[in-house]
């Protein structure tokens, strides 16, 4: 149980302490930032006996903690009694401001108070620099400025203004009345100074780090965290180990770090995984500076500035603002030995299997909560398998459904950024120039995710809203630099593309498409203006890197569609279809939709479910026990009788019931090229049903 005091001390002792050496601040705490106008606040919420706020301090914290004085202090010769946690910013204003120390200097305009201005106009700040009228006693009694490094000297520094002025001719009944009101004044606002009282917590010698930590937070009246990093900095100090000096090294030996705005916590994690197999908080802070941080760090070090490369060179996270999640480093940088130790082409193979891991990781949303639990279960996982003496970890078993791709958009701000990094993971080139998106190009040239296809051109051709929608999507947006997006506008693709190959050439403008994966032919979707058919051959294209870079088998959801009506030029099918039944003709389907209303007519014309499940491809009409008529039940049983069944890529919605054989069917939805044959099939199998069906226009 951590020990604790509340108290209430004088401003003034509390000063003194600081003076004398006897009260500090850890190394960890930020440096002095408050602006002159915040102290002068705080000077009048003082004067006025307002609430400042409690002092959070920890005594004998010098043994755990190196200390270091208050700006403007006199340089501490021991180690003090107290280290303030919470208060720095306060306490080191009203510092400066007593003791006439720092950037600046504090007054009190009693003239001002005399002719009846406000206490917020009579506390005046200046620059040391502007103050020269006021170093001497004569400049001050002349204006009546009394300097705030007096304010405790008070009453002899009003006798020795009225001496100065009497010596100037101040006589009689107005040298009588100066002093009267110099003592009316002193009572009034400068009393409440030397008897203002701060609330004091004090945390005892035996109070854990972690707990030091978790009160500094919840008292911390800035809200800035402390920082795990800072408070081992100033552990170490104490054993010689300098943790800033030795991130400063890193930053400039990897300048990736700093590119990429590294949190150096991040190494910490790295190390605490490494030693003690979990990157929690608590097991952080208990890291020792010398056996474990000191000994780990270039390690550490290395592994996230070499994961940080791999992903940067070979997976497209050209900077920090396309890294999914920052948190899976821990993991790689943990899992980095393992490349290091390889030899010969066991390298590549070790590498492959990180690449692996990453966009499987990524995909799977793995890192979107419970970070430290992931790392701590996945490194020595990730690390069996790339030594070969482990099985490969499950996550490269959990497939992305890959038409969610037509949903993300940058508010979802992970599988946005994993898919944007994915697309440009191909060496993608400048559409101004034609020349490699290197990170300082990317910066150079202002390079963003913008659309391919406009918005402002979608709208004026009245396209509908779901495909508006759609152009928002991923599926419809690259990295373009600032230039060629102004030089965009609302034109359609064919017009701005037929520009830049007008001036690059055709063949160098299909290589900048390409590298940007998207449709490089003169007739296919995007020079076209073919916005259903690009968004499908988009789609089509991010399912055909994910399942190269995972080896995950999505089946035929690479060519199933909800809105395209035309077959693209270049060879995929986007055909749309017409069941017709009893001389109906349905509307035009999608492939998806054209099975099911097949099946549909079928049913209703005397087929059984379980004959037309002979007919179709395994696992296409998986059947439940029992006749089942709620979804969430039927998805709950479809998955126990079928495990690898996937519930969001079967109609659960309109199942089929078999009464005689007392069954359920459910519909698989993805048929993709085997659609037609799927139909024709169909059609062949069952003539006396009359049902048949034909390409729409």
């Amino acid at each position: 149980m951590t020990a604790f005091e509340t108290d209430k001390k004088q401003l003034t002792f509390l000063l003194d302490q600081i003076h004398q050496r006897e009260l500090a601040l850890p190394d960890f705490q930020r440096d002095f930032v408050w602006d002159p106008n915040a102290t002068r606040e705080l000077i009048r919420s003082v004067m006025q006996g307002y609430p400042a706020g409690a002092l959070l301090l920890l005594q004998g914290g010098a043994s755990v903690f190196a200390p270091r004085p208050v700006a403007g202090a006199p340089e501490l010769a021991g180690n003090p009694s107290y280290l303030a946690l919470d208060g720095q910013q306060r306490l080191t204003s009203m510092y400066q401001a007593l003791f006439g120390v720092g950037t600046h200097r504090y007054y009190l305009n009693l003239r001002e108070l005399m002719e009846g201005e406000d206490i917020d106009e009579a506390v005046e700040v200046f620059h040391a620099s502007k103050t020269v009228r006021w170093d001497s006693l004569q400049g001050q009694a002349r204006e009546l400025m009394l300097p705030l490094s007096q304010l405790r000297k008070y009453a002899l520094w009003c006798h020795n203004v009225v001496n100065t002025l009497g010596e100037e001719g101040l006589t009689g009944d107005a040298k009588n009345e100066l002093q009267v009101q110099l003592i009316e004044l002193g009572e009034m606002w400068v009393k409440p100074v030397e008897q203002y009282q701060f609330p004091v917590v004090t945390l005892g010698l035996s109070t854990p780090t972690e707990a030091v930590c978790t009160i500094f937070e919840t008292l911390n009246r800035t809200g800035v965290k402390l920082s795990v990093f800072d408070l081992l900095a100033a552990r170490g100090f104490a054993q010689e180990v300098h943790l800033r000096d030795m991130w400063d090294k890193a930053q400039v030996q990897y300048p990736i770090l700093a590119d990429f705005r590294i949190d150096p916590y991040y190494v910490l994690q790295v190390i605490a995984l490494t030693c003690r197999g979990n990157p929690r908080r608590g097991v952080v802070l208990d890291l020792q500076p010398v056996e474990e941080i000191a000994t780990h760090w270039d390690g550490a070090v290395r592994g996230i500035a070499g994961s940080l490369e791999l992903l940067r060179e070979e997976c497209g996270v050209l900077s920090a603002k396309w890294l999914p999640y920052g948190t899976m480093l821990v993991t790689l940088g943990a899992a980095w030995s393992e490349v290091e130790k390889a030899t010969g082409p066991a390298i590549g193979a070790a590498r492959s299997k990180l690449k692996r891991w990453f966009w499987a990781a990524t995909f799977a949303q793995r890192y979107e909560n419970q970070v430290n639990s992931r790392a701590e279960s996945d490194a020595p996982l990730l690390i069996g398998w790339i030594r070969g003496d482990g099985n490969a970890p499950a996550v490269l078993a959990e497939p992305f459904d890959p038409l969610q791709w037509r949903d993300i958009t940058p508010r979802q701000t992970a599988l946005y950024k994993a898919s944007m990094a994915m697309l440009m993971s191909s060496a993608p080139l400048d559409f101004h120039k034609g020349q490699a998106l290197t990170p300082a190009y990317v910066a150079e040239a202002q390079v963003d995710d913008h659309h391919v296809f406009p918005s402002a051109y979608l709208a004026d051709i009245d396209a509908s809203a779901e495909l508006r929608g759609a152009a928002n999507t991923i599926l419809n947006r690259t990295l373009i630099d600032k230039i060629t997006n102004i030089r965009i506008g609302k034109r359609a693709p064919s017009d701005y593309l037929g520009e830049i190959g007008a001036e690059l050439g055709d063949d160098h403008l299909r290589a900048i498409l390409v590298s940007h994966n998207l449709p490089g032919d003169a007739d296919g979707a995007l020079r076209t203006d073919s916005f259903e058919a690009f968004l499908d051959w988009r789609l089509e294209r991010l399912i055909e890197i994910l399942h190269d870079k995972t080896g995950w088998d999505f089946g035929d959801a690479a060519t199933e569609v909800t809105w395209a009506k035309d077959t693209s030029s270049d060879g995929r099918d986007f055909t749309r279809y017409h069941i017709i039944a009893d001389g109906d003709e349905s509307p035009d389907l999608n492939k998806r939709g054209a099975i099911r209303e097949m099946v549909n007519q079928l049913v209703a014309h005397g087929i059984s479910p379980a004959r037309i499940k002979e007919v179709l491809p395994p696992r296409a009409l998986p059947a439940i026990p029992g006749l089942v008529t709620d979804q969430v039940e039927l998805s709950k049983l479809l998955v126990a009788h079928h495990p690898n069944a996937d519930v969001r890529r079967h109609w659960t919605d309109t199942p089929y019931l078999d009464e005689d054989a007392n069954q359920t069917y459910v519909l698989f939805k993805m048929w993709g090229l085997n659609t037609e044959p799927t139909l024709r099939s169909l059609v062949a199998a069952f003539p006396e049903a009359g049902v048949t069906f034909r390409r729409a226009e």
